[in-house]
């Protein structure tokens, strides 16, 4: 793709697209409204009315960035990884060391997501990651959700709201360390 002063054609620069699936969140409260005002019918209308509004998403294209050259492999992304205290000097000494399981298989787990990321130790680290080729994985059925990485992906990317995370929040998981470097504590 261009340069990354070029806007994303999918978000048209701004980051964020509406989705095209359900917007739960706009269903049931469709559907108290309608239950309140015209009763079961109005819950059921209002349900199905609300559930079909478009939702604003952050773009797979681009990632959030409004960027064109976002979607190259080349691409360096702040992430975060949160991870105890006495974790952090060796992974700033000697680089992370890639779990061997997890929701996405092998690989070092961060995410755009600062909040997401204070969920998993007292301390998070800012990093530069280049996610390279990424996987985009919606569903725990997903065929290569824990095997992307053998089919030539350098990352598997989880993206908020989707339903594979409870939290509803951000996942990237990077095979290669190498990857990523810490910015900063």
């Amino acid at each position: 793709m261009g340069s990354s002063n070029e806007k994303c054609t999918a978000c048209q620069g701004s980051g964020k697209v509406e989705s095209k699936g359900l917007n739960v969140g706009a269903a049931l409260l469709g559907g108290a409204i309608g239950a309140a005002t015209l009763g079961p019918v109005g819950m059921v209308a209002g349900g199905i009315l609300g559930g079909g509004a478009p939702k604003e998403c952050e773009c797979d294209a681009c990632h959030g960035s409004g960027n064109a050259s976002n979607g190259s492999t080349g691409r360096v992304m702040t992430m975060y990884h949160g991870t105890s205290a006495a974790n952090v000097q060796s992974i700033k000494q000697n680089g992370f060391r890639p779990s061997s399981s997890g929701m996405l298989g092998p690989g070092v787990y961060v995410s755009r997501d600062r909040q997401k990321a204070e969920k998993y130790g007292d301390t998070v680290l800012e990093l530069d990651v280049r996610p390279g080729k990424t996987k985009k994985i919606t569903s725990q059925n997903d065929a290569l959700r824990t095997t992307w990485h053998e089919q030539g992906y350098d990352s598997a990317w989880v993206p908020p709201n989707c339903g594979m995370v409870n939290s509803g929040r951000t996942e990237t998981c990077v095979y290669d360390p190498s990857r990523i470097k810490v910015k900063s504590k």
